[in-house]
């Protein structure tokens, strides 16, 4: 799906800022989680 947009700039940093997201909320639990245990 991604190499049929190579050209796509735009599509890029959505996935990219999507995935970031994911990232961070994914590593809040652990962040909030391990100063406290």
């Amino acid at each position: 799906m991604l190499e049929a947009y190579p050209h796509n700039r735009l599509a890029r940093i959505v996935l990219w800022s999507f995935a970031a997201l994911v990232m961070a909320f994914l590593m809040l639990p652990t962040l909030v989680v391990v100063p406290l245990s």
